[in-house]
């Protein structure tokens, strides 16, 4: 077999070296330094190109040399013989380990003997006094007995506080050691004759309390970002029945936090003076709390603020504002010619394009929708501005509220109760396996959440949750004196020393303000037994405690089902299933419709002729007293408007007065707010009267379902026609209609009805 191209050139150089010797080496290291570049003078990536290169070179090498078989030399020597030697080792060992314990235990007889011998005899106070003053090369007898007898005290003392500080556990000698071990101690350097004396030992001769931990600060710092969140100027309880968060094992209602995170650690830094980064106060945040966001309609349900954030969306398209968040735009304008400024840099010439949530009518019904407009740049800027400064008033009003119930919570009466209240969304009642008919026409259940608070005996403040079931749909001010008449008795009863209510709700005109809930303010003494006020919460921000408790209910009565634990099908099946919850922190109260129908009767005999208020809509703060009221734009809780006995005979600060004044008839529209859901009218329409059902009330209107007249009969028509009116077109309040026929598809009304909506027809066209 021949030889390759690699075996040929090493044949040659190996004759060129046996050849020419020297001569062919040197030659060869000439060649190759010709090409060869110094180590300084490489670059770093030739360098090492050229260091990996000789490293692979000796791996190969090494690689080779360990494949060579290695040389193995048998050595032919005589092998000893086993003699006693392994054995005189083995003994050697166990002699010298036994020897080494024998050493171990003589020395440790030795120290328990020196110890014995150093182990002083206690001597009792007056021998030590003795032998304290024989050391001093003096005679006991031969001392003055004052000077023995202050020897002796002090020898007496600490031989009885010795001895109490020996049986005491760890804090009772902590608490001794703080007594005697004070300033004057170490202003006379006695803390060591001290801590001999007393068998203090050295590092428990310290006095000072032990610093607090760094947990237990964490612990208190995160208590306190936490009940900052939870504030409703800060957070906003979310309502619904599934807006709940798994905390562990403990289900909590989610809150959504009113503004941005930074903008809420500055407020938290300027009320309580605590520095605290952006990054730990986002870590303190409860993990039920949500994050806001202004731009959507699940978080933030105040119709103003949702359009001024709409209009800076825009604003923000053009470049002239940097936030879509109307809180740091109030506080980055303050003034109207910064606003002025800031418009200005918007097109002259051109249109404006900006989303706004109206009211529209669809399919003949008034429905919330995003209605997107195009002005002129002048028409914009004027419209902005003109919003800008009741915008302003609209947010300071909101804050004020939060402010002025925390101010109430902090400096509650012991004697006064707060009534924060509102009405929760309907519960839709279900079963497990339904039908579909069933599905398409369940019943509802209405619940009002209560939340009450008041000062313990101690001074903390506490809370109850009381929910109102009942059967009555009807959202109202007959209601609300219904749900009254169950809970301020229940309320009194557990604090039998009330001397006052501050009742906390939203502002709707159908449900709290109105002039019948006004009327009912001024006799809350002689009607309950208490005087009381009522506050309300600026339009759209009336969030709080009393979502999360309709929430948790709804939410607990759905796992009820779920799990058929229950069955559920109408509003009497609720309040059953609740008042068997005893965990359940939440007390069930049942309202039933006859108790509103009677209150609707007693209302409209006793108020009915009342006449409305001027500037109903403007009151934050109402008083009641005997025949009259007193009104706020905000509430006020200084000492110059309420102290313990409640609100002051007389104020400095500005109240309105007003008179509950009666007409000699009531108008339709003043006779508006006894009109409930479900509830049967008679309407005007386009110069006719129609009649119907009220199924829904939304910002002073009524959506009523109306019925096809059939000469002296009605019929509901084959396709629903329902629309949207006003107060000013209702007639009057009409019974229910009786069903007749086989079929039970037709409806009458009695003679006396239809004669009675004839002549209310007339009256209302003859005033035209």
């Amino acid at each position: 077999m021949g030889k390759t191209r690699a075996e040929i050139q090493k044949a040659y150089r190996e004759r060129k070296k046996a050849k020419d010797g020297a001569a062919y080496r040197k030659k060869e290291v000439d060649r190759v330094m010709k090409y060869y570049t110094p180590a300084v003078l490489a670059s770093k990536e030739d360098l090492e190109k050229r260091r990996a290169k000789g490293r692979e070179k000796m791996r190969r090498q090494k690689a080779k040399r360990e494949r060579l078989p290695k040389l193995k030399i048998k050595m032919d020597f005589a092998q000893k013989k086993s003699g006693p030697s392994s054995k005189i080792k083995q003994m050697q060992y166990k002699l010298d380990k036994t020897l080494k314990a024998k050493r171990k235990l003589e020395k440790r007889l030795e120290r328990l003997k020196m110890k014995e011998m150093k182990v002083p005899t206690r001597l009792t106070p007056r021998s030590k006094t003795d032998a304290e003053i024989r050391q001093a090369g003096l005679t006991p007898r031969r001392v003055p007995s004052s000077l023995r007898k202050k020897i002796l005290f002090s020898n007496v003392f600490t031989s009885g506080l010795r001895e109490r500080y020996e049986k005491k556990k760890t804090e009772g000698k902590r608490v001794i050691r703080r007594m005697v071990a004070g300033k004057v101690m170490k202003k006379y350097r006695l803390m060591n004759t001290l801590s001999n004396e007393l068998g203090f030992a050295r590092n428990a001769r310290n006095t000072k309390h032990r610093k607090t931990r760094r947990s237990l600060a964490r612990a208190r710092l995160r208590r306190q970002v936490q009940e900052f969140l939870e504030r409703d100027d800060n957070s906003r309880m979310m309502p619904g029945k599934n807006d709940c968060k798994k905390v562990g094992k403990e289900k909590l209602q989610v809150r959504i936090l009113s503004n941005y995170l930074s903008t809420l650690r500055d407020k938290f830094e300027a009320e309580t003076g605590i520095k605290i980064s952006l990054s730990h106060f986002a870590k303190m945040r409860p993990q039920n709390m949500k994050l806001a966001c202004f731009l959507s309609r699940n978080t933030c349900l105040c119709t103003r603020h949702q359009n001024f954030a709409l209009k800076l969306k825009t604003l923000k398209q053009h470049n002239c504002v940097k936030t879509t968040n109307p809180d740091n735009f109030l506080q980055a304008f303050p003034d109207a010619d910064k606003v002025e400024s800031l418009l200005s840099n918007l097109p002259p010439d051109g249109n404006i394009k900006y989303d706004e949530w109206k009211r529209v009518e669809v399919d003949g019904k008034k429905k919330m929708k995003i209605v997107t407009s195009e002005v002129e740049t002048t028409a914009f800027c004027a419209k902005f501005k003109e919003e800008v400064p009741h915008f302003r008033q609209h947010v300071a009003r909101a804050n004020e509220q939060y402010s002025q119930l925390k101010t109430l919570k902090e400096n509650l009466d012991q004697n006064h109760i707060v009534i924060q209240m509102d009405f929760a969304e309907n519960y839709k009642v279900k079963s497990n396996d339904e039908i579909q008919s069933a599905y398409w026409n369940c019943d509802m259940v209405t619940l009002h959440p209560t939340v009450i608070y008041y000062k313990s005996e101690n001074g903390e403040l506490q809370h109850e949750s009381i929910c109102v079931v009942s059967d009555e749909l009807g959202h109202n001010a007959a209601t609300v004196f219904a749900i009254l008449k169950r809970v301020v008795p229940e309320v009194k009863q557990k604090h039998p020393a009330i001397s006052y209510i501050h009742y906390w709700t939203d502002s709707p005109s159908s449900q709290y303000r109105n002039k019948t809930m006004f009327s009912i303010l001024s006799d809350h003494e002689s009607l309950f037994g208490v005087p009381a006020c009522w506050n309300y919460f600026e339009a759209g921000h009336g969030k709080g405690p009393c979502d999360g408790v309709g929430g948790t209910a709804k939410r607990m009565a759905d796992q009820a089902v779920n799990h058929q634990e229950t069955t559920i099908q109408d509003a009497h099946d609720f309040y059953k299933w609740a008042s068997q919850q005893e965990k359940s922190v939440i007390k069930y109260m049942f309202v039933h419709k006859a108790e509103c129908q009677e209150s609707q009767a007693y209302l409209a005999e006793k108020y009915g002729q009342v006449k409305a208020i001027p500037g109903t809509m403007s009151f934050h703060a109402v008083v009641g007293r005997l025949g009259e009221i007193e009104s706020r734009s905000t509430s006020c809780y200084c000492e110059r408007c309420f102290d313990t006995n409640g609100f002051r005979t007389s104020t400095t600060c500005k109240w309105e007065k007003h008179k509950i004044s009666t007409n000699t008839g009531p108008t339709a529209a003043e006779a508006s707010a006894t009109i409930r859901i479900d509830d049967y009218v008679a309407a005007v329409y386009d110069s006719n009267w129609y009649v119907g059902v009220v199924e829904d009330e939304d910002d002073g209107e009524y959506c009523v379902r109306f019925m096809q007249q059939a000469g002296q009969k009605f019929k509901w028509p084959r396709r629903k026609d329902d629309l949207w009116i006003k107060p000013a077109d209702v007639l009057c309040v009409v019974e229910k209609p009786q069903a007749t026929g086989k079929s039970q598809r037709m409806f009458t009304f009695s003679e006396a009805t239809l004669t009675h909506i004839e002549e209310c027809y007339a009256s209302k066209v003859s005033q035209k």
